[in-house]
């Protein structure tokens, strides 16, 4: 028996045929397309991912730059106020100026044997002062604003009369950079204990 297609069923068989090829081409065509547009996001998300990373590396290198910046303007202003030298003569007419410029009285000086630290010379003195309490806050003031660091570790404070006098005892740290011997023993002195005060002319 021999089988023919009516022309209508021939029309329909001929559209799906061209339906088939054009889908088929079309997945052929279009499917590398969309994998590479997928390929090609993630990688833009990657270097999104790595742009924002380095962003926050360089704001944190900004921050550690401003800030080592901010220490090495300390470390020289620690350096500018630590002498190469002892000058312990210089302390003393510090010690003096501040006299001059609060009105209390230096009446002891006892320096201790210096200790070598390091690359660092450490003087030990005690500063006995005396005066009103505004004449030692004054003082206090004034030995903070010295241009050679002072370190002051301990006051001892004593009633006078009149009551408004008080003597303080500042126990106190000085430094220089060298680790030379020094001899400190002839800054020492206390009024009235028959050795003349240095700040004397």
């Amino acid at each position: 028996m021999k089988f023919q297609l009516t022309k209508r069923e021939k029309k329909i068989l001929l559209s799906l045929a061209v339906f088939l090829a054009l889908g088929g081409s079309s997945f052929v065509i279009v499917d590398p397309v969309l994998r590479s547009e997928a390929a090609l996001r993630e990688q833009v998300e990657e270097m999104g991912t790595k742009v924002a990373d380095g962003r926050k590396a360089f704001l944190q290198l900004q921050a550690n730059t401003a800030r080592l910046g901010a220490v090495r303007d300390e470390t020289h202003a620690l350096n500018q106020k630590i002498p190469s030298g002892a000058n312990i003569a210089r302390l003393v007419y510090d010690l003096d100026r501040g006299e001059r410029a609060t009105g209390a009285i230096v009446v002891g000086l006892n320096f201790s044997p210096p200790a070598v630290k390091g690359r660092f010379t450490e003087f030990a003195v005690e500063v006995e002062v005396e005066g009103s309490y505004q004449q030692q806050v004054a003082y206090v003031r004034f030995l903070e604003g010295l241009q050679r660091l002072v370190l002051l570790s301990k006051v001892k404070v004593t009633p006078l009369s009149p009551p408004t006098r008080i003597r303080c005892i500042y126990a106190m740290t000085v430094y220089s950079e060298g680790s030379g011997e020094v001899d400190v023993s002839g800054y020492n002195f206390r009024r009235g204990a028959g050795r003349p005060s240095p700040f004397a002319p």
